[in-house]
C-alpha cells in the first residue's frame, strides 16, 4: 500500500485508486464510526463524508502523503464528524429521554436463557462503552478491533504514543470498574 502511488492515481482520476482506498480503509473507518455512533446508516454517511473530504483536499492540492497517511486522514476525519454528530444529539436530548436511556440499562438481577443472557451482556457492554469519552472509545476500537499498533494510532490521531498507551490503560481500568458489578452472573 503505497500512499504516494494511490494519491497520484487518484489525482489522475483512476477509478481503481478509489476502489483500493475503499477496499483498504473503508472497513476500519466504518467500524470506528459505527462504534462511536451506534447507527449503521450514520456510520455509512460518515464514511462517505470522510471520503468526500479527502477527494476535496486532493482536488484543491492540500492533501499530501507527507502530511500523514490516507488511513490517518480518513480516521481523523471520521472521528471528527462523529464527534460533531454526537454533539448535535446531546443538544437535543431532554431529561425525559435521559431517564428512558437509564431505565433501559439491564437489571443485574435478571437470569434469562442463554440467548437473552447474551443480549443482556451485549447491552451492558454497549452501556459501558457509552460511558467512555470519544477519544477513549476511538483508541480502544483502533487497538482492540482494528488491531492497530500504538504508533499507528498515535499517527492517525495526531497524539503521542504515550498518550495512546495511557489512554488505553485508563480505558481498560474504567471498563473493568463499570462491568465489575456484573461479574460472575
Amino acid at each position: 500500500m503505497d500512499s504516494t502511488d494511490v494519491v497520484s492515481r487518484m489525482l489522475r482520476g483512476e477509478r481503481s485508486a478509489f476502489e483500493d482506498v475503499m477496499r483498504w480503509y473503508a472497513p476500519d473507518v466504518l467500524r470506528l464510526a459505527y462504534l462511536l455512533l451506534q447507527d449503521r446508516d450514520e456510520a455509512e454517511d460518515v464514511l462517505q463524508e470522510s471520503l468526500l473530504k479527502m477527494i476535496q483536499r486532493l482536488k484543491s492540492g492540500t492533501f499530501h502523503t507527507r502530511n500523514g497517511s490516507i488511513k490517518g486522514f480518513l480516521l481523523t476525519c471520521a472521528r471528527n464528524l462523529c464527534i460533531d454528530r454526537l454533539r448535535k444529539k446531546v443538544n437535543f436530548t431532554s431529561s425525559e429521554e435521559e431517564l428512558v436511556l437509564l431505565e433501559s440499562i439491564p437489571d443485574p438481577g435478571d437470569h434469562p436463557g442463554s440467548k437473552e443472557q447474551s443480549q443482556i451482556l451485549q447491552d451492558r457492554l454497549d452501556w459501558a462503552l457509552s460511558q467512555l469519552s470519544v477519544q477513549q472509545r476511538t483508541i480502544l476500537i483502533l487497538f482492540e478491533l482494528n488491531g492497530d499498533r500504538y504508533e499507528e494510532i498515535a499517527k492517525a490521531l495526531h497524539i503521542s504514543m504515550e498518550t495512546v498507551r495511557k489512554s488505553l490503560y485508563r480505558t481498560r481500568q474504567r471498563l473493568r470498574a463499570l462491568l465489575t458489578p456484573y461479574r460472575g452472573e
